[in-house]
Formats: structure tokens, C-alpha cells, sequence
């Protein structure tokens, strides 16, 4: 009888301690990469649970996102392109389920330092400009298609992530970008306008700079697959809102406008 309770609690601390793999369905360097890593290094270091990064980037998330219905004990960290990919028909919504909403920040319209650019001159419909994206469907895509709505002289141009858009951005290959959570802070780049109705930090709304009466925020989902269990999501519920309520993590989300509902 002992022997068989010892092996019931092996099984059960198997279970607890069971690694984390998590997918990040971006190249890394950008926003979701450093929410991930965050979250990953709490979770290792203050929760003593494993987890396992893996970036898998490409086709605005798509290929890192059926990566994790191969994987087992897996989640991700995306944006809400995923309804994008569905309505694309590039995969079947029914086959994940959103775990939390992680929190959710502004983009922000990012110019080379060196550029010139303001919101005067982006206004001008006679110029030519190319918005760098991190690709069709991802999350800086979705505010560049807003601004050709209403400025049919820009043109997007897709990346594989975003830090390649930033490197000719810099170069001045593009003329602007959308940026999120730390990209904000570099002194190579200014920040004309964010994607809300409201001035942030002294930067103005995109309503301001560019006359866009719309709101977008760049949302951060955990997800799972659609089979993941129910003691699995309730577990990674809990460590989101542990987290969350960290003060070091407090402090990111304050230093970066990140907001949770």
C-alpha cells in the first residue's frame, strides 16, 4: 500500500513540474519575444516551474501557431491576428482556445531620428511612403492598413518580423513603422503619434498627427490548443495573474503603457 502511494506522488510532482513550451510565433527581438522571455523568466525563477522558448516566426505568426497544435503542454503568446488567419481560412479558430488576456498596449508611428518626417509632411497625399511591417496579418500590419484606408499614397511592405523593418526604417529604405512596448524607448527613432484617441506620455493620438478616428491596441493572448485540459489552463491562468501582480513586471507594464482589464 505505501508503494503504491509513493508512486501516486511521484506521478502527481511529474505532473506539477511538467516542462512549459512556449511558443512565440515571432522572430525574436520584438514585443511578444520580450513578453515571453518575461513571463518565462518569472515563471523559472520565482514559480519553479520549467518552461521552453521556442520562436517560430513566419507568415505573420501562422507557422508558429500550428507549431503549437504539434506540441504537448504548449501555449503561445500572439495578438489578435490570429481571428485574421481564421477569416483568411489559413487555420480553423475551433482548433485553439484562448487561455487570458495578458495585457494590451498602443502602437506607436515610429520615424528615423534622422528622417525629418512629421506628421505635417505625412499628410501631404502627393509623396509616395512605404510602411514597414512585421508582416500581412501581424500586429503592426493592422495599423498601416488603417492609414492606407485613408492615405491611399502609402503602401505596406512586409517583413519577416519586425526588426528588419527597423533596420531599413533606420535606413531610410521605408518611411515609417509601427512600433510596441520597448521599441518606444530608442533615441534612434521619434514617435509622432500612438493608435488611441488619447495622448500618451506626450505622444499624440494618430487622430491628431494623421486625422484617424480610429482605435487599435496591440492585445497580448495567451493561448493553448483546443485538447489542452482543463487543470493545464487553469494553471497558466494562475501564473498570468501571479505575473501580472509582480513588482517587477509592474514596473514593465508602467514603463511601457501596457494595461490589463
Amino acid at each position: 500500500m505505501k508503494k503504491f502511494i509513493f508512486i501516486i506522488l511521484m506521478f502527481t510532482s511529474q505532473i506539477a513540474l511538467a516542462q512549459i513550451n512556449l511558443v512565440v510565433p515571432y522572430a525574436a527581438g520584438g514585443a511578444y519575444d520580450h513578453m515571453s522571455r518575461k513571463f518565462a523568466k518569472f515563471v523559472e525563477t520565482k514559480m519553479n516551474e520549467q518552461v521552453t522558448i521556442e520562436n517560430v516566426g513566419g507568415a505573420g505568426g501562422l507557422i508558429g501557431l500550428k507549431r503549437l497544435l504539434t506540441t504537448p503542454n504548449s501555449i503561445a503568446i500572439t495578438n489578435n491576428n490570429i481571428d485574421f488567419l481564421a477569416e483568411e481560412k489559413k487555420l480553423v479558430l475551433s482548433d485553439y482556445q484562448q487561455i487570458t488576456l495578458m495585457a494590451e498596449n498602443p502602437y506607436f508611428l515610429a520615424v528615423a531620428a534622422s528622417s525629418g518626417l512629421t506628421c505635417e509632411s505625412l499628410r501631404n497625399r502627393n509623396n509616395k511612403y512605404f510602411i514597414g511591417s512585421a508582416g500581412t496579418g501581424s500586429g503592426s500590419s493592422f495599423p498601416a492598413v488603417i492609414v492606407i484606408e485613408k492615405y491611399p499614397n502609402f503602401t505596406e511592405v512586409p517583413y519577416k518580423g519586425m526588426s528588419q523593418a527597423l533596420n531599413d526604417l533606420l535606413g531610410k529604405s521605408i518611411h515609417i513603422g509601427f512600433v510596441s512596448g520597448e521599441t518606444q524607448q530608442r533615441t534612434d527613432l521619434i514617435m509622432l503619434a500612438n493608435t488611441t484617441s488619447q495622448t500618451f506620455r506626450g505622444i499624440p493620438s494618430w487622430s491628431k498627427c494623421l486625422g484617424i478616428d480610429k482605435k487599435y491596441t496591440g492585445q497580448f493572448l495567451m493561448i493553448t490548443r483546443a485538447s489542452s485540459d482543463a487543470a493545464f489552463v487553469s494553471k497558466m491562468k494562475k501564473l498570468v495573474d501571479e505575473f501580472v501582480k509582480d513588482p517587477e513586471t509592474v514596473e514593465y507594464f508602467k514603463l511601457n503603457g501596457f494595461t490589463r482589464h
